[in-house]
């Protein structure tokens, strides 16, 4: 099944788009009547039956993908560049006029299936800007962004905790559902989900507790969602494809010692007997560290990078004021900018006037190569 990952993993800069949206997509599917009879149900005495796929069976969406995935692969054979994600389908581009020639033979493909489409839901004019399964996709910048109205709406779950903290699980989960949605388009969505998750996990059990149980949400989990409020961090959107590293830090950690290496740097030592009754996994995540503290100074941030961050910042921060957008978005260009400027301070001061490096106390019989 086609998902938003591999859908954003598959677009490129300057792309032109349109989406279509099937009415009624599951009742395009019909059942054979010697199973229709396991789809019944009863309203004022009288037995019905569906004779059509229904909404709501756990196996309808499989189901449903599996069928379409004939047209599509018809639809591809020809040269459609087609995303089907159940009843809303992307299809992409590299000109306005192949966008548009792709719809015209897309309609008709469905006109001959007696499939409907539901025109007030889809996008048929291209666009290189467009909304879709809850991304707003921008190949002028090649990026795929969270829609505002996903922002408000988690915003407002927020601050509704703020306010009350002793609420229902059925509004945790709806919060929680939110943030779920976002993984794909906010850099580090899972992350700042995680404790609210956790925390949930021991208060309200899906199948004992009703959704209507009163919890109350501890401080540490509601300074946790902060971060959820802040347009900077949230809707700065996540590239078509993923930045590729500039350095490659390689490490490795076993029973007596530690070793890494940073292209042609290389270092390694044992561990301190306190080190050796840890387990092993917390010992290959200290030698990260301490790999990182051996070549600090090759992995620090220089000024021209520094200034890059700072400029960008800047035209961002002054677009937003210029175009009218909401309030807080100026205000946190505005403390993005400061920071910007406060680092660049910083990393000119240490660039030239460097600090003594702190001792590390070695193992008596270690050795160690840079």
């Amino acid at each position: 099944m086609v998902s938003l990952s591999s859908i954003i993993t598959s677009l490129d800069p300057g792309d032109w788009y349109a989406a279509v949206d099937l009415k009624d997509a599951y009742f395009h599917v019909a059942i054979i009547p010697q199973h229709r009879r396991y789809l019944r149900f009863v309203v004022s005495g009288v037995h019905l039956q569906f004779m059509v796929l229904l909404f709501g069976l756990s196996a309808a969406p499989r189901v449903f993908t599996k069928c379409m995935a004939v047209v599509v692969a018809f639809l591809r054979r020809r040269g459609t560049q087609v995303f089907p994600y159940l009843d809303d389908w992307l299809i992409k581009g590299h000109s306005m006029e192949q966008v548009e020639t792709q719809v015209l033979f897309i309609r008709r493909t469905f006109l001959n299936l007696c499939v409907l489409l539901n025109d007030a839901k889809s996008t048929l004019s291209p666009t290189q800007h467009i909304e879709f399964v809850g991304a707003v996709l921008d190949s002028t910048h090649a990026k795929a962004y969270l829609p505002e109205s996903r922002f408000r709406a988690i915003s407002e779950l927020i601050l509704g905790l703020h306010r009350a903290p002793v609420t229902t699980a059925r509004v945790c989960v709806q919060l929680l559902g939110h943030m779920a949605a976002c993984t794909y388009v906010v850099v580090h969505a899972r992350l700042r989900l995680r404790l609210l998750q956790s925390w949930l996990a021991t208060v309200y059990h899906p199948v004992r507790d009703p959704l209507d149980s009163v919890v109350s949400v501890p401080r540490l989990v509601l300074r946790s969602l902060q971060w959820w409020l802040n347009p900077w961090e949230v809707c700065m959107g996540v590239p078509f494809a993923a930045p590729q590293p500039s350095l490659s830090l390689v490490a490795e950690a076993w029973d007596r010692g530690w070793g890494v290496h940073l292209g042609r740097l290389r270092t390694q030592d044992l561990w301190l007997p306190e080190d050796l009754e840890l387990h092993i996994n917390v010992r290959e995540l200290r030698a990260v560290r301490l790999a990182c503290l051996t070549f600090r100074s090759h992995l620090a941030s220089s000024v021209k990078m520094v200034l890059m961050w700072t400029s960008g910042d800047t035209f961002k921060t002054v677009y937003f004021i210029l175009n009218q957008a909401p309030f807080q978005f100026s205000i946190c260009g505005l403390l993005q900018v400061f920071v910007d400027m406060a680092i660049l301070l910083q990393v000119y001061f240490y660039s030239y006037y460097p600090q003594k490096p702190a001792s590390h106390t070695t193992h008596p019989a270690s050795t160690k190569a840079l």
